[in-house]
């Protein structure tokens, strides 16, 4: 199934929150009147929709439609997993259609133009973007003045750019293009080899290429520099220490992999158009049952130890 929600009917965030359990738990039997995103983040999440059943495995997103019955079907230990409830102004305006995969593909070349599209599960390409755009969301302060206002954007673009990774994923399976190929074990690399002193040599090198053809080639694939994409994953590590700990900026710098703090505040202010420390004060504390978890983003170990113990509990209903 493929659920294709109206670019003009406005997104209406309900509730959310990031669930954890260390010990067996499973879903209790429920009716939903909305739809349900789970993300999932650590374990497997057993889950009976009406009369289907499904396994959220790390960085799958599971879509549950509304209106449906859900619960669990087997019990399970050590999981995490995002949890966010919207609703649309005109449920009947949502399409509901069946796709076979040459269809898919010429959707996904052709785009949708009054439309957005999610299908009941699929795996992200990018989980670190559409994890710290989670926390933004969750984020949202109650009393500002437009928080209503916000956080129904902020679920919105988030949906946006579920089904942007999802056409992406169907244009990656209908391709037989080499270089989308290469470019995403680039992309990988990097992510897995994140260092302070990460060079475009030593990337060329491990790909066997020249740093001038890398260079070039990554820039007419991507749309941006190597150097410029390194900087955006180091902005990223950043992002999520500034919501999860409460390490300095001087820290925080060190353990983005920047050489120093004065480069640190250049590329945050340029990627976020804020300082790290009016991005930590806007967004806030992410109320999570437990802090420990490990995130999806390369950072190191040392960084996770200053995660605190205690954190208020936002446990799901």
């Amino acid at each position: 199934m493929f659920y294709l929600f109206p670019h003009q009917e406005p997104i209406i965030f309900t509730i959310g929150g990031k669930f954890s359990s260390s010990t067996q738990w499973q879903h209790e039997k429920k009716q939903f009147t909305d739809y349900e995103l789970i993300i999932g983040l650590q374990g497997q999440v057993y889950l009976q929709i009406d009369h289907h059943e499904y396994i959220v495995q790390p960085q799958e997103v599971l879509l549950v439609p509304y209106p449906s019955q859900i619960q669990g079907y087997r019990k399970t230990s050590n999981v995490v997993f995002f949890w966010l409830h919207f609703a649309v102004s005109h449920p009947q305006s949502v399409q509901i259609r069946n796709y076979t995969a040459t269809e898919l593909g010429t959707l996904a070349r052709k785009q949708l133009k009054h439309h957005f599209i999610l299908p009941n599960q699929f795996k992200l390409i990018d989980a670190q973007e559409i994890s710290v755009l989670v926390y933004q969301l969750l984020d949202s302060h109650p009393h500002d003045p437009f928080f209503f206002e916000e956080s129904n954007a902020f679920m919105t673009y988030l949906l946006l750019k579920l089904s942007s990774q999802f056409l992406q994923t169907i244009m990656t399976q209908n391709t037989t293009d080499i270089y989308f190929t290469r470019m995403m074990h680039i992309k990988n690399w990097v992510r897995a080899n994140m260092s302070v002193h990460l060079k475009v040599e030593q990337i060329a090198n491990a790909f066997g290429l020249t740093p001038q053809y890398l260079s070039r080639f990554f820039k007419r694939n991507e749309g941006q520099t190597l150097i410029e994409y390194i900087n955006n994953q180091k902005i990223k590590v950043a992002c999520e220490l500034l919501l999860r700990t409460t390490l300095s900026v001087k820290q925080i710098s060190n353990y983005a992999y920047f050489k120093n703090e004065k480069q640190f505040f250049l590329q945050f202010r340029k990627c976020t158009g804020t300082t790290p420390l009016h991005y930590r004060q806007i967004h806030g504390p992410i109320h999570t049952n437990n802090p420990d978890v490990d995130p999806e983003l390369p950072i190191p170990k040392k960084a996770l130890l200053q995660i605190p113990k205690e954190a208020r509990a936002h446990s799901r209903e």
